[in-house]
């Protein structure tokens, strides 16, 4: 072994391929990425426990155990005891009951930055600086979701991401404005009106995420557009204000272009509050028939941060936080600003951080799995439905992984030398060809082939927009990504199964999964299925898994991760995760081929620095990675 690291760096590439990651790096593109390969070790078969999900996997990046052992078992949980449609957001640390390494190195006398790393807020640390850890991007987690305005019916644009919110405009001629800008045709108006009323319907299709809107709006709120011609070859800007006044405009954009993050007071309950947002402008056809402005989202005046004072700091020297949207919504030009500002603004945030606060360890997540969702059907040939849609979505999938390395290399050079680095992602993706979801990663019960079979029955029909679980004539549920309960009869509060039929309606269920033939391809979607005992074997154990656990096959999906098995390789996708390790004891310029596991990473750190292994991990050192 050689000498200690002086400090640890851990950067998450949320959603990262590794197949994807090697082809780039060998054309060139990534190249601090490449950097660190060729200084330390690539992993070729870094995987990552089933499902292939967020909070999940990025809890055992920093335990070394399995979802089984520190209990966040998917994108949400069920808690023992609980109806079974009770299902909670695993963005939680309090979820999670294993030891964090940052924990360790705390009791060791050594403090960690935590910066957007998923599941890890509220903080476990007392001394340690942590900025947010309950989302996906700084700042989500604020008073609306995104909005798209359009005079287009949504069916017409390419989204594939649905985490938005939708709202129908109608140019008219302009009037009542107060110093508008000259137009060389006649000047148009729209209502931006923000209505948080769709994200309440969402709350009630999926409750798991009634704890994040508690900070969204609970009134509209209206913006006027002034749409005009500056140059008489056809509206091509729009000048966006709070009320028909030109005076002070809050944006004025043309088509590619975003504004600048302006505040404003938003009801929220019985209380006002301040919030930030951004319009852009996506869209604007010569004669005004297309058009599309789009907000990122209104995030709050604060983001969560330990100490708390810390967020009120970086507001102050570094502004708002920026949201991104996916490419297919708001276009090439836009996707590239926000996401290039996004990734720039937490990057002087985060190298602020390393440069002011006292640290051994600092662990990061970014985000490349937006992309991964919104664009991956679309750039790969196996999927994609035109050649022009190959070039568009190739670029916005390799446009994100270069700005990531930008990011990276951003990092790196604000990090002292002998830093030991890791690059690791909690899951890869692919584009599935057969749209054919068993599960559901946000937590929805979803009847399916289960209610086609009889287990599940609803009391409201296939076609109602909110269905409820007949409980009374249900015998099992799919819930969440990969699991089936058994509604049992003594463990939840609504089971009608006798416990004396238990295994024997698992043994049914089980071969009705692996039997089952999805009359569209004549192709079988379940790859395995497995009684809970059985199921250890892949860790899972325990009382916050299904009776049952069950995995895809590579072609069927739909989502690009989460009930796939971390072995999927299917089109340019992958599901194996990223994982490049370089520093002090590291080998150099290595390629690892043999099988690894997230687990296996925090007790490898632990043997480099020698550092306590946290109590719970599971995991082993990766000793082929390490130099003699």
């Amino acid at each position: 072994m050689g000498s200690k690291p002086k400090k640890v760096v851990l950067i998450g590439l949320d959603a990262a391929s590794s197949k994807l990651t090697r082809k780039y790096i060998e054309e060139g593109k990534l190249p601090n990425l490449e950097k660190l390969a060729k200084e330390g070790v690539f992993a070729e078969n870094c995987l990552s426990p089933l499902p292939t999900i967020t909070p999940s996997n990025w809890t055992t990046v920093v335990t070394g155990c399995w979802p089984s052992t520190h209990g966040i078992t998917d994108f949400n949980v069920h808690i023992p005891g609980t109806p079974l449609d009770d299902i909670r957001l695993g963005l939680s640390s309090e979820f999670c009951h294993a030891e964090r390494i940052y924990e360790v190195a705390e009791g060791a006398g050594k403090g960690s930055i935590i910066y957007n790393y998923p599941s890890s807020w509220p903080p476990t640390i007392t001394k340690g600086t942590q900025v947010e850890g309950n989302s996906l991007e700084v700042g989500t987690l604020g008073h609306m979701l995104p909005v798209v305005f359009s005079n287009q019916p949504a069916g017409e644009r390419k989204t594939f991401t649905g985490l938005f919110v939708g709202q129908f405009i109608t140019p008219v001629p302009a009037s009542g404005w107060t110093e508008a800008p000259d137009s060389r045709s006649p000047a148009l108006e729209v209502e931006l009106t923000i209505d948080p009323a769709p994200v309440r319907a969402i709350v009630e299709v999926a409750s798991i995420f009634k704890p994040m809107m508690s900070r969204i709006m609970s009134e509209p709120r209206t913006y006027h557009g002034y749409i005009y011609d500056s140059e008489g070859k056809g509206y091509d800007r729009v000048l966006v204000a709070s009320g028909k006044d030109g005076r002070d405009p809050l944006a004025r954009i043309g088509v590619g272009e975003a504004g600048p993050i302006i505040s404003d007071v938003f009801a929220v309950g019985d209380r006002k509050e301040e919030g930030h947002l951004q319009f852009a402008l996506s869209e604007l056809s010569p004669d005004a028939s297309r058009i599309t402005i789009v907000v990122p989202g209104v995030h709050a005046d604060s983001i969560h941060t330990y100490p708390e004072g810390l967020s009120s700091d970086i507001i102050e020297r570094f502004g708002s936080p920026f949201l991104i949207m996916s490419a297919s919504i708001v276009g090439g030009d836009v996707f590239h600003y926000l996401l290039s500002e996004q990734n720039r603004w937490n990057a002087e945030v985060l190298t602020y951080l390393m440069e002011t606060r006292d640290w051994y360890m600092l662990f990061n997540h970014h985000c490349i799995d937006y992309t991964a969702h919104d664009a991956f059907k679309q750039a790969d040939p196996l999927t994609s439905d035109s050649e022009e849609d190959l070039l568009e979505f190739g670029e916005y999938v390799e446009f994100s992984y270069r700005s990531a390395d930008r990011y990276v290399g951003k990092i790196m050079k604000a990090a002292p030398e002998n830093t030991l680095f890791i690059i690791v992602s909690d899951h890869g993706a692919t584009a599935q060809p057969v749209t054919f979801a068993l599960g559901n990663s946000f937590g929805v019960l979803i009847g399916g082939i289960m209610e086609e079979a009889g287990y599940t029955a609803y009391n409201e029909p296939p076609e109602a927009f909110i269905r409820t679980v007949d409980w009374s004539s249900t015998k099992a549920v799919m819930q969440r990504t990969c699991y089936v309960y058994i509604n049992l009869k003594g463990r939840d509060p609504h089971g009608i199964v006798d416990p004396e039929d238990y295994d024997e309606l698992r043994e049914e269920i089980i071969r009705f999964l692996c039997d089952y033939t999805d009359p569209d391809t004549g192709r079988k979607p379940v790859a395995l299925a497995l009684k809970k005992e059985d199921a250890r074997v892949m860790g899972f154990h325990g009382d916050r898994v299904g009776d049952i656990v069950l995995a895809q096959n590579s072609e069927f999906g739909g989502f690009e991760h989460g009930l796939q098995l971390p072995t999927s390789e299917i089109g340019m996708g992958s599901m194996k995760s990223l994982f490049i390790m370089a520093g002090p004891s590291v080998k150099k310029g290595y390629t690892l081929n043999r099988t690894m596991w997230l687990q296996d990473i925090v007790p490898t750190i632990c043997h480099i620095t020698g550092l306590p292994v946290p109590a719970q991990t599971e995991g082993a050192i990766v000793y082929q990675a390490l130099e003699a």
